[in-house]
């Protein structure tokens, strides 16, 4: 049986839901939730409001990573500032910062 492909799919937003009808994952368009650029986002299995990975653009177009912990509150965030250079933060339970370079 031979199956249609389309050459292109066009959205604002794409969710991606396990066999429970949970949302794991979304791929969204700047304005969508609040986002200020386009971002890949991965929810823990107790679903959306927690969320675990994000990996998208900032409003300037720069490139992020933030990681969160199994309470959806931030951990881990990798950037690159507009000149290029490299950011990393670790933060602790409260997002207060642990430690930051530069």
């Amino acid at each position: 049986m031979a199956h249609e492909t389309a050459d292109v799919v066009r959205a604002r937003r794409f969710e991606l839901v396990d066999s429970s009808g949970q949302i794991r994952a979304e791929l969204a368009a700047p304005g969508i939730g609040g986002q200020q650029g386009p971002a890949l986002t991965l929810f823990h299995s107790r679903g959306p409001v927690f969320t675990r990975i994000v990996l998208g653009l900032d409003d300037d177009g720069a490139p992020m990573l933030e990681l969160f912990d199994g309470e959806g509150q931030p951990r881990a965030t990798v950037r690159l500032g507009k000149d290029g250079s490299a950011q990393l933060a670790l933060l602790d339970r409260d997002g207060k910062v642990l430690w930051k370079a530069p």
